[in-house]
């Protein structure tokens, strides 16, 4: 007879219970847990990440050959991006004029998907194919990816 058998049912919740409890110990987070922040240059997003990845590749409309008969982020996912923007006339990576509310929508859009770092980012993962998502977009060794991470990352 096993010692699973000796002890029962009621004998072995008893037991996992007192192993499972313990080993770990819990960490109290405390009452007012605030998320890390995630800073990254908006000038640049407007400049850069808005018109080569957003725009070049019709997140909001879909029907790219990449994404072919989709919806995308228009109106089908919760990763809502604006369907129409007016991208502004930027000099030295800054806007040189208003920047269109749709595209500051957008940025607050992304703001939400962006990981502590360029690889844990649901931003940078999702269009890669690394984490689930419809299509691969561009592959993770493309230009675009490198624009992804180092704009997480703050790096020129």
């Amino acid at each position: 007879m096993t010692s699973a058998h000796r002890l029962g049912v009621g004998g072995l919740v008893a037991v996992s219970l007192a192993l499972g409890s313990g080993g770990c110990g819990t960490i109290e987070l405390g009452e007012n847990i605030i998320p890390p922040n995630i800073r990254v240059d908006e000038d640049r997003f407007y400049c850069e990440v808005a018109p080569d990845i957003l725009v070049a590749h019709s997140c909001a409309t879909g029907g790219t050959a990449a994404c072919p008969d989709t919806n995308c982020h228009g109106s089908t996912s919760s990763f809502r991006l604006s369907r129409t923007i007016t991208l502004p006339t930027c000099s030295d990576g800054v806007p040189s004029g208003p920047i269109d509310p749709a595209l500051h929508d957008d940025f607050n859009a992304v703001s939400l998907f962006l990981g502590s770092d360029a690889m844990s980012s649901p931003f940078w993962r999702r269009p890669v194919g690394a984490d689930t998502h419809p299509c691969v977009v561009f592959p993770a060794s493309s230009a675009e990816s490198d624009l992804i991470a180092s704009w997480i990352e703050g790096e020129p």
